[in-house]
């Protein structure tokens, strides 16, 4: 499945992304960056986040694979499922079919 990236405004930012891609880019639509981190018992990574001109801070989002590329894969995908729950203060993503479906119905309510 691809997914879109709105922002807040629920414009688009970027389309056609695969699930790690798309939680990358909500990440990072605002200029903010983010690191995985070993966990303090040294089982599992941590995502860390610091926004534009801010510190770092750890997140709620980790995972318990040692492979820190598995690792990512799990937690880029839970930063994708969650951040609808957000309600608009971040970027979320929708499937690439919703979108292109909202996009149609509204160019048809546009031709009316």
């Amino acid at each position: 499945m691809l997914y879109v990236v709105i922002n807040t405004q629920g414009e688009p930012i970027a389309q056609g992304l695969t699930l790690a891609e798309a939680g990358h880019a909500i990440l990072t639509h605002d200029g903010a960056r983010y690191e995985l981190r070993p966990d303090e018992d040294g089982e599992g990574w941590i995502l860390w986040s610091k926004s534009l001109n801010g510190r770092w801070t750890q997140c709620v989002f980790g995972s318990w694979q040692t492979d820190r590329d598995a690792a990512e894969a799990v937690i880029l995908a839970e930063v994708v499922r969650a951040a609808d729950a957000f309600n608009g203060w971040t970027a979320e993503a929708i499937p690439q079919a919703d979108f292109d479906a909202m996009q149609a119905r509204l160019a048809e309510e546009g031709a009316e």
